[in-house]
């Protein structure tokens, strides 16, 4: 069997058998995942250029993040319990906005979790932080290499499959408003 460079070989013939032996739903969904991964590569889920006003102003001020593999890394490992105690950081923070925008009916529950995983992504980058005192948003500028792609790959998986700890995140915080 000829393989797409024109040699022959078993991997060729592998992977066509598994080619064929998939289903076309699986093919679909086999597609779909892939062309997710190499959307995660490319996008970023906030506004590049504003952002990039933001880091200028910090860098005038001074606010910096030193980065590394290590600090991305940091992000990638946190627990579900960890990455729960983030997003409640999220939410209290801007609990005005959201707030306003799920009273006016404009926002779903996608948009929700959009809004936060948009924050998780500062967050990794490390572009964005809280005030350890008083929970207030403080936008950094980081300082260090920016993620491997491997790196980012990885972030962007830990955000993807952050929607569980996002979920419990706002239960807890309508329960404890509530006083359950």
């Amino acid at each position: 069997m000829t393989n797409l460079q024109g040699g022959t070989g078993s991997k060729a013939v592998m992977e066509q058998r598994t080619i064929q032996d998939m289903s076309t739903r699986e093919l679909i969904q086999r597609k779909r995942e892939l062309e997710r991964r190499e959307r995660l590569k490319k996008e970023k889920r906030y506004n590049k250029n504003f952002v990039a006003w933001i880091e200028s102003k910090c860098q005038e001020d001074g606010d910096i993040q030193p980065v590394d593999e290590g600090f991305y890394e940091s992000f990638v490992s946190l627990t579900d319990e960890d990455l729960e105690g983030v997003v409640r950081v999220i939410l209290h923070a801007t609990a005005g906005y959201i707030n306003k925008q799920l009273s006016s009916d404009e926002w779903d529950d996608d948009d929700l979790f959009d809004f936060v995983m948009l924050f998780l992504e500062l967050i990794a980058e490390g572009k964005l932080a809280f005030h350890i005192e008083t929970g207030k948003t403080i936008f950094l500028e980081p300082v260090g290499d920016p993620p491997s792609e491997d790196m980012w790959n990885k972030i962007q998986e830990r955000i993807t499959s952050s929607r569980s700890a996002i979920h419990a995140a706002i239960v807890k915080n309508v329960l404890s408003r509530r006083g359950d």
